[in-house]
């Protein structure tokens, strides 16, 4: 089997992981009226719909400056996108940089249910 092959159905795997898989997220831990909320899909992908409230830094060009313009490292940072796979690399890295609490909700009708309940 030809390693492309391979690194196709991983990576569909884990897409299809992130957007029908169990939420590891308890919710309720989080702090929605201190939290930022960051949609990291495209400008294109945002302006089709995007939950109330969210700020648009896609997975290209976010930075850790970014972030910091908008909160400091320690309040809590929702992020999501179209099926979880961008926000997972994207939480990854901020907590690289140091973020404390970010939570990856995968979409944004996980978002929006949260902000429900």
């Amino acid at each position: 089997m030809k390693i492309s092959t391979i690194l196709l159905v991983a990576f569909t795997a884990i897409i299809l992981w992130n957007r029908f898989g169990p939420s590891m997220v308890d919710t309720s831990e989080i702090d929605f009226a201190q939290a930022v909320i960051i949609d990291v899909r495209s400008p294109g992908e945002f302006s089709g719909g995007h939950v109330e409230g969210a700020v648009n830094l896609p997975i290209d060009s976010i930075t850790e400056a970014d972030v910091l313009k908008l909160t400091s490292k320690e309040k809590p940072v929702i992020l999501y996108c179209r099926s979880g796979a961008r926000a997972s690399a994207v939480q990854s890295r901020m907590e690289q940089w140091g973020f404390t609490s970010v939570y990856n909700l995968k979409t944004q009708s996980g978002v929006e249910s949260a902000l429900q309940q």
